[in-house]
């Protein structure tokens, strides 16, 4: 076993390590390079409400390089108003879909990381809340759609 360290530049996102190994006159089969990646931040982090208690969570997945792959993304629900950590979740697509009775009175913040075989990235986060006025609006379609069945 060899061991080291590699220092990377912090405005590399990817870089390639190759390996080369000797005895003094041996032979070694060549050694394949390989790719460490930095996975950066989601984009385009969404909330909306879908159906009368659903909240339904939605990301754009970062650029990466195609040599380095996302395996899940770590989301985390915090409540904005209380300051309080909610759960937190592995999520293997780019959206996720949680129940809430009472959404109207929390304001949730969502921080995503993407996550490889080295590890989380660079995480991004976004605060979304549901208007009173929302809550009227959503509460009458509500109130319409069970009545009606």
């Amino acid at each position: 076993m060899i061991t080291g360290v590699i220092t990377v530049p912090n405005n590399l996102n990817t870089f390639t390590v190759n390996v080369s190994l000797s005895n003094n006159g041996g032979e070694f089969p060549l050694t394949p390079s390989f790719v460490f990646g930095i996975i950066g931040p989601v984009t385009d982090i969404d909330s909306s409400i879908d159906n009368c208690s659903t909240i339904d969570i939605t990301w754009t997945a970062p650029t990466v390089d195609d040599r380095v792959s996302i395996l899940y993304y770590n989301l985390s629900i915090h409540d904005d108003i209380t300051d309080q950590f909610l759960r937190s979740v592995s999520v293997y697509d780019t959206s996720y879909q949680f129940v809430d009775n009472n959404l109207f009175i929390h304001c949730y913040t969502y921080v995503i990381t993407g996550a490889n075989e080295l590890g989380e990235g660079i995480s991004n986060n976004d605060t979304f809340s549901y208007q009173r006025g929302t809550y009227t609006f959503f509460m009458l379609i509500c109130l319409l759609i069970f009545h009606s069945t």
